[in-house]
């Protein structure tokens, strides 16, 4: 039977990790530098962590890299082209 839960974080800096163990109900936390290139590198580097594996249960996984974007005003220019009578639709949700 598996084992763990499995919380995963990306961000631009590094990659956050939380497993806990079904059986031990221990919590253990770590991190892994990201690679902004290929975000998966950071996600596979932190599941050398587990022997197999197999013993996760569950994964549970976020990001913040857009979030990180936005704040940090690093993202890139967009336009917002639209036909007359939907101008508003952005703002009203």
């Amino acid at each position: 039977m598996s084992t763990y839960l499995l919380g995963i974080d990306v961000g631009g800096t590094f990659t956050d990790f939380v497993s806990y163990n079904t059986k031990t109900r221990e919590i253990e936390v770590w991190k892994n530098l990201s690679t902004p290139e290929q975000p998966i590198e950071g996600v596979l580097n932190g599941l050398s962590r587990f022997e197999d594996v197999t013993s996760i249960q569950q994964i549970l996984h976020g990001t913040t890299i857009a979030t990180n974007a936005i704040l940090e005003r690093k993202g890139s220019k967009v336009a917002y082209v639209t036909t007359k009578g939907f101008k508003d639709i952005p703002f009203i949700q």
